[in-house]
């Protein structure tokens, strides 16, 4: 569809729930015509528009409060934080500067890589605002596709010692997404998600890309079915 008549159908909703876009050249457009339908919007998916910058998911998360499946290409932990945040943390001296919480906490589903951890104190910020989303059932930060495969690397490390604890809250979590991202979980990692998230019926990634260096983790856990090696 053209950018010109994807705005005017955009403009001419009465009210808009749902929106999928998958071509790269219709953010700069439509971005500021769907804003309007921040307040209904209830499913987002932009995971095929690559366009859609960090700073936009960000302003989406902290925008739309009845968003309950969000589905976009990767957010920025510095973003996340925003610059007074990231400030306070290099100086060691906290201020009251927050930028705007998310307001979509009835999100069922996030499927989002969050990238660029350039501070271990990051991980744990990141982790306290996901455990505020406590309606979460599928939580998926793996890089998907392997145009994001650059910031495996600096990605959310799903550790206790790096602040994983404060997701207990997640009682509803049934799914956990890492596909394609370096973690280095041991044991007591695993064996805290089981403990954890009752619900939990899955975790994908963890078989090639987490090295477990626990023997038997790995086995138990296909024989539970947590996880499935790729070729399964």
């Amino acid at each position: 569809m053209p950018r010109g008549a994807l705005d005017h159908s955009l403009s001419s909703c009465n009210n808009l729930n749902s929106l999928c876009l998958q071509s790269p050249g219709t953010v700069d457009v439509t971005y500021d015509a769907f804003r309007l339908y921040f307040h209904s919007l209830t499913s987002l998916d932009t995971k095929s528009c690559g366009a859609f910058s960090s700073r936009v998911v960000q302003d989406i998360m902290t925008s739309c409060p009845s968003l309950k499946t969000l589905r976009a290409y990767m957010l920025m932990a510095m973003d996340v934080l925003g610059e007074e945040e990231i400030a306070d943390l290099r100086s060691g001296s906290p201020s009251d500067r927050r930028p705007r919480d998310w307001v979509c906490l009835g999100l069922e589903t996030f499927s989002v890589c969050i990238t660029e951890f350039m501070n271990d104190s990051y991980y744990r910020l990141i982790f306290q605002r996901l455990a505020k989303l406590t309606r979460l059932e599928v939580l998926d930060v793996g890089t998907g596709d392997k145009g994001c495969m650059k910031y495996d690397v600096s990605c959310l490390k799903f550790r206790i010692d790096h602040g994983m604890g404060a997701l207990v809250s997640l009682r509803r979590l049934r799914w956990l997404g890492l596909t394609g991202l370096r973690q280095q979980m041991d044991v007591a990692d695993i064996q805290w998600m089981l403990r954890s998230w009752p619900h939990l019926e899955r975790v994908s990634g963890v078989s090639n890309t987490n090295r477990l260096q626990v023997d038997g983790l790995e086995a138990e856990l296909q024989k539970r079915g947590f996880i499935k090696r790729d070729t399964d």
